[in-house]
């Protein structure tokens, strides 16, 4: 399994406390597909606990967020298992240069830890939802179908 983005995400702090914002889409490339992210996605940067960072590395260092992005996008999707949205995160932090063995700390933090938010919330589902509907009237919707549109999702 191999996956990788092209360009580095464009991103901002959010408008809500503790968020980062795609402002143009983005993609990853994770075997035969692309991930694709739409601009206006938002994300928590990370989601690590604060006694992590010092292991992890801030939730807002642009090493973390280049995963965190496509991460966080997996984890609501469930387009993948977990496991492959975990590996995808450790093969993105390594593209974005971090050393191996921080992104081997990261990922043994998403692993014994992301059991915690693999379930979709309530408010997970409405984003999601959410989320779908401004795809679907998108006219480049057909990108976004492996990520957003999975079957019975």
């Amino acid at each position: 399994m191999k996956a990788f983005y092209v360009d580095r995400p464009q991103w901002r702090r959010g408008d809500a406390p503790g968020t980062v914002d795609l402002t143009a889409d983005w993609y990853v490339c994770y075997d035969k597909f692309q991930l694709w992210i739409p601009a206006g996605y938002e994300c928590d940067g990370a989601s690590i606990p604060r006694f992590l960072w010092s292991v992890t590395g801030s939730p807002y260092d642009p090493l973390n967020i280049e995963a965190a992005f496509i991460h966080d996008a997996l984890y609501l999707t469930h387009a993948f298992t977990r496991e492959v949205a975990d590996e995808i995160a450790f093969q993105i932090w390594m593209q974005s240069g971090l050393p191996k063995w921080k992104a081997r700390n990261r990922w043994a933090a998403v692993r014994s830890f992301g059991y915690f938010s693999w379930k979709n919330t309530e408010k997970d589902k409405q984003d999601l939802k959410a989320m779908k509907e401004i795809l679907v009237n998108r006219n480049d919707v057909d990108k976004f179908t492996t990520l957003w549109f999975t079957p019975g999702k």
